[in-house]
C-alpha cells in the first residue's frame, strides 16, 4: 500500500514538472546551413542543368522544459546556384523575366551577390516546383538562381 502511495504521488510530481515545462516551453527560429542538393532533387522538376553553391534551412523548434525540441516542421529552403553554360540562354528564351523592384532576399548563412539586378518569373515557379510553396525565384540573367521555398 505504502509502495503504491509513493507511486502515485512520484507520477503527480512528474506530471507537474511536465506541465510546468510544456508551459514555458517558446518558438524559436532556427537557420541550418545544408551541404547537399536535397531541395532540387525533391522539390524540382526538369530543373536547368546547374553547379550547386550553397542552401539553408529555416524552421520553428519549440525549446525549453523538460521536453525535446519538436522541429523542423514545415522547414522553408533557401538556395543559390550558378547555371551551367548554355541553360542561362535557354532561360532567356524559354521565359519571359520581369525586373524586381526591391527584392526581399531572406538569407542568413549564405552568401548572395550584391548590386545585382534580379528577374522574376511566375512560369518558371510553376513549371519547375512540386510539392512547395514558392516564396520567390529570382534569377539575375547571367548565372545565377536564387529562391525561397517552403513544404506543406
Amino acid at each position: 500500500m505504502k509502495k503504491k502511495k509513493i507511486l502515485c504521488v512520484l507520477i503527480v510530481c512528474l506530471l507537474a514538472m511536465g506541465l510546468t515545462a510544456c508551459s514555458e516551453s517558446k518558438p524559436v527560429n532556427k537557420v541550418e546551413l545544408l551541404s547537399d542538393e536535397y531541395v532540387i532533387e525533391h522539390y524540382t522538376i526538369d530543373f536547368p542543368q546547374y553547379n550547386f553553391i550553397a542552401s539553408e534551412m529555416y524552421y520553428v523548434a519549440w525549446e525549453g522544459g523538460l521536453f525535446i525540441p519538436t522541429g523542423p516542421t514545415e522547414p522553408g529552403y533557401r538556395v543559390i546556384i550558378e547555371l551551367k553554360d548554355e541553360e542561362c540562354t535557354n532561360l532567356l528564351s524559354e521565359y519571359e523575366w520581369t525586373l524586381v523592384d526591391n527584392p526581399e532576399l531572406n538569407v542568413e548563412l549564405i552568401d548572395v551577390p550584391e548590386g545585382v539586378d534580379w528577374y522574376e518569373c511566375k512560369q518558371f515557379n510553376q513549371d519547375k516546383f512540386q510539392y512547395v510553396n514558392v516564396n520567390y525565384v529570382y534569377f539575375d540573367g547571367v548565372d545565377t538562381i536564387i529562391f525561397d521555398v517552403h513544404t506543406y
